[in-house]
């Protein structure tokens, strides 16, 4: 049976009469229907990006996905452009994703006077679209099964690892036409064919969101915004402008292209949280002390997670946020030592652990130094470099001694570049070591003048010469000020265990002139 009937003195004509009765759609809610109502196509709905293709008059068909996971704000914005843009009508394909359809669709669109229809979960999207859009002439079945045909080609590109220079050239070859990728910038990630890339780039509107053709030279364009992580991307389609190909044809790559971009950006995000995860527990195992029993049952693991089960090894440890009331799901943070690990070439384990960032990696100073480099602000420690996982908890402890080095002097010194009384105040808590310097310092720490006559006369090595050249001042003048330092302590400075206790309390002003942010430490 067909689906068209004819007007006198006219061309065939679709009628939403004879699709109810022909494709078995059946009124699912809405707005009432009209069978008189004509209908020039149909298209695919895939989320509101769909709706670039829609033409007034035209169907949406959509068998739910991705519009099966949106709130119900975001169904209804989506049934509102519909309306806009002078769709006929909704049709729904019932069927795992959607059993019925949702509450807030159907009350949108009876408010929009858009039908919702129901497609049998036994009949497929594309039949019915080149049931309807081979009845009504606007697309032969040949530009659809082109369409779809590339389609499947594309979706092959998703197991290369160079997925756009591999839509790229499937593009080309299959359309036998030029295709160019953009980044946000004009500049170009990937292209196949003749086309002019830089004359072409130079006249992008980046502001563009839908298709819109433009003639460069002696070619014809087709140019489509395709962003899928965030990031501003462009499709060019390039041919010569003696050519004609089907605009269908170029819509439904640009749809397809932009579609896969997404979804592969999903996949790889997710793929990337599971990879945190199983690194965190691994990592977690090992600095809370594994046996070597237990090492060896995880020896599959960490071979899967293509960590060395021998070689040198290192903690690295990154100060985290004071409170955590919102975890970010994947970790920026955790995702950024990924990247300097990969751009490194270094396998790590990763994970939080007490509040903080632990890494353990291959001893590697070109990672340590690409880590302070894109994190210049934050406070790191690293242990000594040891061979057996065994000695992780340990090198833990170490990396722990060398964060909380750094972060009282600014800057980052490694275990093995942490003094004896740095080692010693490290293991001192901060609250305890402010009240005790407190208590040491008396009624000096309020006078600035004798404090940093005695701090300096420390730094000279308890040389009073030497302390008179540095403040430039003469020798007596020194003497003088550090006679009323000693009665507002109200204990001799020459006391061994007073210069003792004073060390330790002045131990980071001494040490100064204040540091930069956190550098790498010279050997």
């Amino acid at each position: 049976m067909s689906v068209t009937g004819s007007l006198p003195g006219g061309p065939p004509e679709v009628r939403l009469g004879s699709l109810l009765a022909v494709a078995g759609l059946t009124h699912l809610g809405g707005a009432g229907v009209d069978p008189r109502t004509p209908i020039a196509g149909a298209c695919l709905a895939e989320g509101a990006d769909g709706l670039t293709a829609l033409e007034p008059g035209w169907l949406i068909a959509t068998d739910g996905w991705p519009l099966g996971s949106a709130h119900d704000a975001q169904l209804r914005a989506f049934v509102r452009e519909a309306a806009a843009r002078q769709a006929s009508g909704l049709v729904v394909r019932l069927g795992p994703l959607w059993s019925q359809a949702p509450a807030a669709l159907l009350d949108e669109a009876r408010h929009a006077g858009l039908p919702v229809l129901g497609l049998p979960h036994q009949a497929t999207l594309s039949t019915f679209l080149r049931q309807v859009n081979g009845s009504t002439g606007i697309h032969d079945v040949a530009v659809l099964s082109t369409a779809m045909g590339l389609q499947t080609e594309l979706i092959g590109a998703l197991s290369v690892p160079d997925l756009e220079g591999e839509l790229v050239r499937r593009i080309a070859a299959s359309l036998d036409v030029s295709a160019i990728l953009y980044d946000g910038r004009r500049t170009m990630l990937a292209a196949q064919g003749d086309a002019p890339v830089h004359l072409i780039g130079q006249a992008l509107d980046l502001d563009q969101d839908g298709e819109a053709r433009r003639r460069v030279g002696r070619w014809d364009t087709s140019i489509a915004s395709v962003a899928s992580d965030g990031r501003a991307t462009h499709l060019v389609l390039a041919w010569p402008d003696n050519r004609d190909i089907d605009p269908a044809l170029l819509r439904s790559t640009h749809v397809a292209v932009r579609q896969l971009l997404r979804a592969h950006a999903r996949t790889l995000a997710a793929a990337r949280l599971q990879d945190q995860v199983q690194r965190g527990q691994a990592l977690s195992e090992l600095l809370d002390g594994v046996t070597d029993t237990r090492l060896k049952r995880m020896r599959d693991g960490l071979v899967l997670l293509h960590f060395p089960l021998e070689g040198t090894f290192q903690v690295h440890i990154i100060a985290g946020p004071a409170s955590r009331t919102a975890e970010a799901t994947p970790d920026p943070v955790l995702s950024l030592v990924q990247d300097v690990a990969e751009s490194t070439r270094t396998a790590v384990l990763l994970g939080v652990y007490r509040g903080d960032y632990a890494v353990l990696h291959g001893a590697s100073d070109a990672f340590t130094d690409e880590l302070i480099t894109v994190l210049p602000e934050t406070a790191h420690g690293a242990s000594s470099a040891f061979h057996d996982l065994l000695g992780a908890p340990a090198a833990l402890r170490q990396a722990q001694m060398s964060l909380s080095t750094g972060a009282r002097t600014g800057m980052f010194t490694p275990f093995h570049r942490v003094g004896f009384i740095d080692f010693i105040l490290g293991n001192v808590p901060e609250d305890t070591l402010s009240d005790r310097a407190a208590e040491v310092l008396g009624d000096l720490a309020d006078s600035d003048l004798h404090l940093e006559t005695l701090i300096e006369y420390l730094r000279c090595g308890l040389d009073i010469q030497q302390t008179g050249r540095a403040m430039h001042l003469h020798p007596n003048s020194i003497r003088y000020r550090l006679s009323r330092a000693e009665e507002q302590l109200g204990r001799p400075i020459n006391d061994p265990e007073t210069i003792t206790l004073l060390y330790l309390t002045l131990h980071d002003r001494i040490n100064e002139p204040a540091r930069p942010a956190p550098r790498r430490a010279v050997p």
